[in-house]
């Protein structure tokens, strides 16, 4: 059975097929691309395997290695810092509280003088199962019907 799924990206069978080739070949550029500006990268490994290809010419390759660990070093210790301060903020911000309480509180009674009913009858409505309720055009409670208690 199949669904029914308005993304285009999910029913690529209702694209026509010059729109797919026209990705298709968009696509393929694109990686090319890609795979053009990854040569420097691949220059070092294929001079070690022997295999020539004359972009790599253009490049000191013991100089483009020297960078390549610089930038990975340097990588890491972005990431590396980021992670340390992101576990700090969450040991320093969470530790030895218990926000649960205080949101309760805070939203019980918000919520009940948002909608204009009693603290009391809101903690009712709350431990029931099935609630009905009735509301204005402008969005204030008019009726409730709270039934079997849990």
């Amino acid at each position: 059975m199949m669904e029914n799924n308005t993304l285009i990206i999910d029913n690529s069978g209702l694209l026509s097929k010059t729109t797919l080739v026209i990705q298709a070949i968009v696509t393929l550029i694109f990686w090319c691309s890609w795979g053009y500006l990854a040569l420097p990268l691949i220059s070092p490994l294929t001079n070690l395997l022997g295999i020539d290809i004359t972009y790599h010419n253009h490049f000191d390759t013991p100089l483009f290695i020297g960078l390549l660990i610089t930038m990975i070093l340097v990588s890491v210790y972005v990431v590396g810092t980021m992670i340390i301060w992101s576990l700090y903020n969450l040991l320093l911000h969470r530790r030895g509280r218990n926000i649960q309480k205080s949101i309760n509180q805070t939203l019980h009674c918000d919520l009940a003088g948002y909608f204009g009913v009693k603290t009391n009858e809101l903690s009712t409505w709350q431990q029931a199962k099935t609630l009905n309720i009735e509301l204005s055009g402008t969005g204030s409670v008019q009726y409730v019907q709270a039934s079997e208690m849990g």
